[in-house]
């Protein structure tokens, strides 16, 4: 097939605009400049404020070395418009009420001051401080995942595939994590694992549950994982994956997902 070198530039000159789209993207989340002040704060209110004020969705796989608390827990789920919100006599950032109350920090507290930095020398601040992680963009969503401690089992349904996730925009935000605990291909993986997902939630504010969604979220050929960040990108927020163990039941532990 003869291509003639007008047709051939032409088609150099698409693929060249059309491949950098996302990594552009990617470039303006990563350098997107962040003003923030925490003293002896919990990273639930850090990531309040990124997620709030600055539009920064959020994932975290948490290590197994810090399954004995709950530090590193956040409201993945924004209080809507108008929600009672307080100040937090600690730092500048203005908090949700449950953020506040749900997610002291008991052990792992941050002292952050940044002034127009670039978002990911604030990222490089959390996760030395977190000790046990790093970070990447995937999807358009900070991914904070293990780099000691990784579970293998979460890992391992962060890479089960999806075929397909249909959820209505007039649908609650209580329904995602439902949803995504139903999936054909998620119910069998829990199965062959001989475990399951946690009916309870913790640390989201009620009121943000029962907003509706506001938007479809139609997602097909993807990773768990992927459908995690593309419904995180969607609806802000983001996304909490843990494992747990269940003294009060006969289970000797369960995934702890938070969407």
């Amino acid at each position: 097939m003869k291509i003639f070198p007008g047709l051939f530039l032409a088609l150099i000159v698409i693929a060249c605009s059309q491949a950098p789209a996302t990594a552009q993207s990617d470039t303006n989340l990563r350098n997107k400049r962040i003003s923030l002040h925490v003293e002896q704060g919990s990273l639930g209110q850090v990531f309040d404020r990124l997620i709030g004020d600055y539009g920064v969705a959020i994932g975290l796989e948490e290590s197994t070395y810090d399954r004995e608390h709950n530090d590193y827990d956040f409201a993945t789920v924004t209080p809507a418009a108008g929600d009672h919100r307080i100040l937090d006599k600690n730092s500048t950032l203005e908090l949700d009420v449950s953020v506040k109350q749900v997610f002291p920090a008991n052990f792992n507290t941050f002292t952050l001051d940044f002034r127009e930095a670039p978002l990911h020398e604030v990222l490089d601040a959390i996760v030395e401080r977190m000790k046990n992680y790093t970070w990447s963009i995937q999807e358009g969503v900070v991914n904070i995942f293990p780099t000691r401690g990784r579970d293998p089992l979460l890992e391992e349904l962060l890479g089960v595939k999806i075929s397909v996730f249909r959820l209505g925009s007039s649908e609650q935000m209580r329904s995602v994590r439902t949803c995504l605990a139903r999936l054909p291909e998620v119910v069998e993986f829990l199965n062959s694992k001989q475990t399951s997902v946690s009916r309870s939630r913790r640390g989201v504010f009620g009121p943000a549950l029962g907003r509706k969604i506001g938007i479809d979220l139609n997602f097909s050929q993807l990773t768990f994982r992927q459908l995690l960040n593309g419904i995180a990108s969607k609806k802000g927020g983001g996304w909490i994956l843990k494992r747990r163990k269940d003294h009060n039941t006969d289970l000797t532990d369960y995934i702890d997902l938070d969407i």
